[in-house]
């Protein structure tokens, strides 16, 4: 079993949000793990990590969610 890609935390509401590591697992978790429903966050003009909001069919992405993946974006980027 070969590692993920991503360091995975979740918020508050219980959300996953997933990380890439490196930049060649970025493009892996962008297009391998993420899906159709799935929020990609990415600062602009800076290498960083690719951050993926990956909610539940039945979970609603909340602004405290949201906040939270946009901190790390801003967390794992130069």
């Amino acid at each position: 079993v070969s590692p993920k890609p991503y360091i995975e935390y979740i918020s508050e509401s219980g959300i996953r949000i997933w990380v890439g590591k490196t930049a060649a697992m970025n493009d892996q978790l962008t297009f391998s793990f993420a899906k159709g429903n799935d929020y990609w966050l990415h600062v602009a003009e800076y290498p960083g990590s690719h951050v993926v909001i990956h909610p539940d069919y039945n979970q609603t992405v909340d602004s405290a969610t949201l906040e939270k993946a946009m901190q790390l974006a801003l967390y794992h980027s130069k």
